[in-house]
């Protein structure tokens, strides 16, 4: 099987989450996409609880059976790296083949990834164009460059409107919306 990791913090998902993982399957780039929202971020910006960014990623898949969460990084003690789940799901899941989605803001950054020379030459990499972010070339395998659509919908877009009290109905699905207002996610 063809497996899509899609990571980050997913503090909230938002729209354009969805959007990105459902193109990649309807695109026929992967067979499944894996949403891996870190447990201890590796470059330590300040999260909301694994449990509520976990709920808030099942309420926006809406059943889409080739979309899941992978828990793998919540369920580890230890800061989350790219490369090392990578080879932990290769361990678990030895006849799958794996590769990354990854937006055009990240390829600024992915040389600081831990182990970026071995993750190059293990994994394929799926890029969005995100607004304001070139693609660079990081030598990489990479199977796709999106550059239609780009988009300036960020989590902490959702974050900073939450802690507004602006509505955030149009930037995450309905059901994410009611979580955190319910919940009182993002005030501070």
């Amino acid at each position: 099987m063809r497996i899509a990791l899609f990571g980050g913090s997913f503090n909230p998902i938002h729209n354009r989450h969805i959007e990105l993982a459902e193109k990649v399957l309807k695109d026929n780039l992967a067979d499944q996409v894996w949403i891996v929202p870190c447990g201890n971020h590796a470059f330590n910006k300040s999260l909301a609880p694994a449990k509520d960014r976990i709920e808030m990623i099942n309420l926006s898949l809406k059943g889409n059976k080739n979309i899941r969460v992978e828990k793998y990084e919540v369920e580890r003690k230890e800061k989350s790296y790219a490369y090392d789940t990578l080879m932990a799901l290769k361990k678990i899941n030895p006849n799958d083949s794996f590769m990354f989605i990854i937006g055009s803001d990240i390829l600024g950054e992915i040389e600081r990834w831990h182990e970026f020379e071995k993750l190059k030459k293990e994994a394929k990499f799926i890029v969005f164009h995100r607004a304001d972010y070139d693609i660079i070339d990081k030598e990489l395998d990479i199977l796709l460059v999106e550059e239609g659509n780009s988009s300036k919908l960020s989590s902490t877009t959702v974050r900073e409107y939450t802690k507004q009290g602006k509505n955030i109905g149009q930037l995450v699905p309905k059901e994410v919306a009611e979580y955190i207002k319910t919940n009182k996610l993002y005030l501070k």
